[in-house]
């Protein structure tokens, strides 16, 4: 039916123009040519569009069989394989889950670790301040009685005002040292940390005995008016300064 439809107009149609306008040659030739033209153009079109069709449908059909045919043997050779897949995914999954709780625990750790971190800082921060506070109370008094105590100057004047100033400094000495023995070591969340705060503690207190001793060679200086207790100060100060930066090494430490 499709070619005879096609027959007609790529043949009669011509024809019938040719012999409707045949006394105008020109005419007729002009609207022949204009109808093989559409008709051939159709023609073609439609060969290319079955061809098409058929050749998607040959595919689609082979693709169908092969798909069909390979999943039933691949399932018939290889049951244990699939089921080995199965547990396979199975424990990577498994896996998967110990690896997520492992993480989770580990985090929960750490943020219970970081309250911990921070209360022994703040620990630390508290017992400088402390140390530092007892330190004032004798510290301000030596400063005062000698202005600067490694380049003691003697003379009259120094030694007069200088007898009450050196008895009060000597005695706060002997007051800080005092308090720093009766002073607690706080408790770190480690061991070896605590011990380092209290070795701190020892050093600071081992200094102000020191700077009590110069307290005791000044005064000898001021009744004896004997120069070499000038070397016993400044050799105890000396020595004092030494704890001093013990003191501060061991805390940036902890």
């Amino acid at each position: 039916m499709r070619w005879a439809l096609v027959i007609l107009i790529l043949y009669i149609l011509p024809l019938w123009t040719l012999f409707k306008y045949r006394r105008d040659f020109k005419r007729a030739s002009i609207y022949g040519s204009i109808y093989i033209v559409v008709a051939s153009v159709i023609v073609i079109s439609n060969i290319y569009i079955s061809t098409l069709n058929k050749m998607e449908d040959m595919l689609d059909y082979k693709a169908y069989a092969l798909d069909e045919k390979y999943t039933n043997l691949s399932k018939k050779k290889n049951p244990k394989k699939s089921n080995e897949n199965k547990s396979k995914v199975n424990k990577e999954i498994l896996e998967d889950d110990i690896e997520d709780n492992k993480i989770n625990k580990d985090y929960n750790k750490s943020k219970n670790a970081k309250p911990k971190e921070k209360s022994d800082k703040e620990i630390i921060n508290k017992f400088k301040e402390n140390i530092y506070s007892i330190e004032r109370k004798a510290l301000v008094p030596m400063r005062e009685c000698m202005p600067d105590m490694k380049h003691l100057k003697i003379n009259s004047e120094t030694i007069k005002n200088a007898k009450k100033d050196v008895s009060y400094a000597k005695n706060m000495c002997e007051e800080v040292v005092k308090t720093y023995e009766d002073m607690k070591v706080p408790n770190l969340s480690n061991d070896e940390d605590t011990k380092k705060l209290a070795q701190s503690k020892m050093y600071v207190q081992k200094a102000y005995i020191l700077r009590g001793k110069a307290m005791d060679s000044a005064q000898s200086l001021l009744k004896s008016k004997n120069l070499k207790y000038v070397g016993e100060i400044k050799e105890y100060l000396r020595l004092s300064d030494i704890e001093i930066k013990r003191f501060v090494d061991t805390i940036k430490k902890i």
